[in-house]
Order: C-alpha cells, then sequence, then structure tokens
C-alpha cells in the first residue's frame, strides 16, 4: 500500500512537472482543448500552480490527489520566492552591518507559508487528454492578499528597507524569477 501510495505521488510529480512546463518544444502536444492554465498558470487573483495526476477512474480521489500535490507545488514555490527573498535580505544587511541568522529565516518562512497555506484555493479544474491519458488537473492559487502578508511578516525585522526598495523586493518576490529557479531546483532533482 505505501509502495502504491509512494509510486502516485512520484507520477503526480512527474506528470505535474510536465504539465506546467512553460518552455516550448516541438514535442509539446497541440492546445487539443487543453486549458491555457495548465501549461502556464496563471492567476489576476494570487499565485498560481497547476497539478495534474493521471485519472485513475475514481473522479474524487484524483481530484484530492491533484489538490495535495498542488499545495505542495504551492509551498515549493513559496520556498523558491523566500530563497531569493533571503538572499536580498541578506545582501542588503551584509551592506548595513548587520546579520541575518539563515536558520530562523527560514523556520519563520516556514511557519508563515503554512499558516497562510490554508488559505489557497482551487480556481480552475479539468478533465484533459495529455499525450493521450486522461487527467485530472487543478489551477491552486494563493490570493494575493495572504501573498503580501507572507511578504510583509517576512520582511517586517528589515527597518531600514526604504519604501522603494520594500515595493522593489516584493515585485521581485512575485516575479517569475522565482518560478524559474523553482524550475531548475526541480529539474536537478528528477
Amino acid at each position: 500500500m505505501k509502495k502504491n501510495i509512494l509510486a502516485a505521488l512520484i507520477a503526480v510529480t512527474a506528470v505535474a512537472g510536465c504539465a506546467s512546463n512553460s518552455s516550448s518544444s516541438s514535442s509539446a502536444p497541440q492546445d487539443n482543448g487543453v486549458p491555457s492554465w495548465i501549461h502556464k498558470p496563471l492567476s489576476s487573483k494570487g499565485v498560481a500552480v497547476a497539478s495534474c495526476v493521471e485519472y485513475s477512474g475514481s473522479y474524487n480521489a484524483d481530484y484530492n490527489y491533484a489538490e495535495m500535490e498542488g499545495r505542495t507545488r504551492l509551498m515549493r514555490s513559496f520556498e523558491s520566492r523566500v530563497s531569493n527573498l533571503q538572499k536580498t535580505l541578506k545582501s542588503q544587511s551584509r551592506q548595513e552591518a548587520g546579520v541575518v541568522n539563515t536558520a530562523q529565516f527560514e523556520d519563520a518562512a516556514k511557519n508563515v507559508v503554512n499558516g497562510k497555506l490554508k488559505s489557497a484555493f482551487i480556481e480552475d479544474s479539468a478533465l484533459v487528454s495529455i499525450f493521450g491519458k486522461d487527467q485530472v488537473c487543478l489551477l491552486m492559487t494563493m490570493p494575493s492578499q495572504e501573498t503580501k502578508e507572507i511578504f510583509n511578516e517576512l520582511t517586517e525585522e528589515s527597518q531600514n528597507i526604504s519604501p522603494d526598495d520594500r515595493d522593489a523586493m516584493y515585485q521581485e518576490f512575485l516575479a517569475e524569477r522565482a518560478e524559474a529557479d523553482l524550475d531548475s531546483t526541480l529539474k536537478a532533482t528528477n
């Protein structure tokens, strides 16, 4: 049973990685009715990720697996964003002769993100065929307000940040660079 669940999680991760890959290549499938958010998860409502699991015949079970995978991908997305923010804060604190305690920052970040992850919601769902296999796909979104609160809580102790720098840091926190770093991390682990 545990091996089946582990195998399913590995398969889900592989499929979700393929489904959310934003680069196009000659081997990419044609649209065939697949919503664009599966290939490029974007939302005006906040930070979004797509997750897909192979349809097993039990839509509810597959939907729950896709939701779990979506929350995991969202958490990883925020881990990447927090890592980039930490580098920026560390660089700035060196200039100000301060020190950022990496372990404390990471622990605080995990607590903040975990607390806000409960606010994530399923914005869209679809049952689609990808490479000839039915997939249950979800668009999981972290609302913009919670994303801003995560950023504010992580930077509130850095009192020497000018408003302009804070705005620039927030835009970088939201930027696709964090997504690109996450994609390269995922590729390196596969």
